[in-house]
């Protein structure tokens, strides 16, 4: 699921070098921690966080598909 996140993200920024996801698993907790370059964050957001809700529901989705039975709640966090 990293390297799907990684993948969206490398293209939808425009310092796609600058990209350092790190990820956490919390018993059905999953969390991405996404540090980018400062100019890439209202892109990753988006207006009202429509973006990067976008980018959570494309990797609930592919977990729902891949791993049927797994029903983790994803969290894709931007630090600075």
């Amino acid at each position: 699921m990293q390297k799907l996140l990684q993948f969206l993200l490398e293209n939808l920024v425009s310092q796609p070098d600058e990209i350092k996801i790190e990820h956490e698993a919390e018993g059905d907790i999953q969390r991405f921690n996404v540090t980018l370059h400062a100019d890439d964050y209202s892109r990753v957001i988006g207006k009202r966080g429509l973006t990067i809700k976008a980018l959570t529901d494309i990797l609930k989705l592919y977990e729902a598909k891949n791993e049927p039975d797994s029903h983790s709640r994803i969290f894709i966090n931007t630090q600075a």
